[in-house]
């Protein structure tokens, strides 16, 4: 029972509707989900947030799990096209 481990804080955002960060993204018109998604990968960071929900969204249309995608988006720097490499292998 890490707090500071992915699920944790995944669970805390989404526990908490009216967590700051999360309404933050939300209101910039991002789905909450991605954008729990993207701050439980990224941090608080916008600019990076913003490249993760945005390769999230054009991604969820291919058929991958969103944790598949998550992973893969974090694991290629936010680049949508390597994510997606890496999701076909």
């Amino acid at each position: 029972n890490d707090p500071t481990s992915l699920e944790a804080t995944e669970r805390r955002l989404v526990d908490a509707p009216e967590d700051p960060a999360v309404g933050k993204y939300v209101r910039m018109g991002f789905k909450r989900d991605a954008v729990i998604l993207g701050l439980a990968m990224m941090g608080d960071k916008e600019a990076r947030v913003v490249d993760f929900v945005r390769g999230f969204d054009q991604m969820t249309g291919m058929g991958f799990s969103p944790d598949t995608i998550a992973g893969a988006l974090a694991c290629n720097d936010n680049i949508v096209e390597a994510a997606i490499g890496a999701c076909l292998r």
